[in-house]
């Protein structure tokens, strides 16, 4: 049988979790670059990875930064949706490397996108308050990657 593709991510999450890279942060602002490089300081490589936005997808806008703030100094592109509507125009236009959802949004409901979301078979993973068991086991059934309260 043969081996599968090992793609950038696969590399990308494998190094991170082994210690092995860090993501390569300068001191302003400007000086991002739109391909973030990450440093080995094992094998002393650079590698070059395009990276997708993640997509915030939360009604409070509060909460919203916060998880933008978390995720910032990853270096990777963040864009923030403050409804169903907005996120389902997003999708509709870009990609993006991972959806991270709140279940209660205003118009449209987190499960009603996430359905939505599935199209492009992109990760999602639901950021909530709702704690309840029969809420994670909905998520679990319709194919969530995570689900955190």
């Amino acid at each position: 049988m043969p081996r599968p593709q090992r793609t950038h991510k696969m590399a990308l999450m494998g190094w991170l979790r082994a210690g092995y890279a860090r993501p390569l942060l300068f001191h302003k602002r400007k000086t991002f670059r739109k391909l973030p490089l990450l440093y080995c300081p094992h094998t002393h490589r650079k590698e070059v990875f395009p990276m997708l936005p993640i997509l915030i997808v939360d009604d409070e806008p509060s909460i919203a930064q916060l998880i933008a703030m978390t995720l910032e100094p990853l270096g990777q592109p963040l864009i923030i949706a403050h409804d169903g509507e907005r996120a389902a125009d997003l999708l509709e236009t870009q990609k993006f490397e991972l959806c991270l959802l709140d279940i209660m949004l205003p118009q449209i409901s987190g499960y009603e996108l996430f359905s939505y979301i599935n199209e492009y078979s992109i990760p999602v993973i639901f950021i909530t308050a709702r704690g309840e068991l029969d809420d994670k086991r909905k998520a679990f059934r319709m194919g969530a990657d995570d689900y955190i309260v």
